[in-house]
């Protein structure tokens, strides 16, 4: 279920949502800075919860985003 929900935030940003798992990292996914915060934002919408600014820093791959939401939910 919040694995869907990236999937569907980055489909939202305009990424390839559907072929991402967790290994996938901004960089291979074609993310800049500005694309991972509107990423986040849309992430924060779907999820109706906050991530941490200082959290999102250390993200390199989705497997990260979806272990600090998994820990912090």
């Amino acid at each position: 279920m919040v694995f869907d929900k990236i999937r569907t935030a980055l489909t939202e940003c305009g990424f390839d949502g559907e072929n991402a798992d967790a290994d996938s990292s901004f960089e291979t996914l074609g993310m800049g800075s500005l694309d991972i915060v509107e990423f986040v934002m849309a992430l924060e919408e779907l999820l109706d919860a906050a991530i941490d600014d200082d959290a999102v820093h250390g993200f390199a791959t989705l497997g990260d985003v979806f272990g600090y939401i998994e820990a912090n939910s």
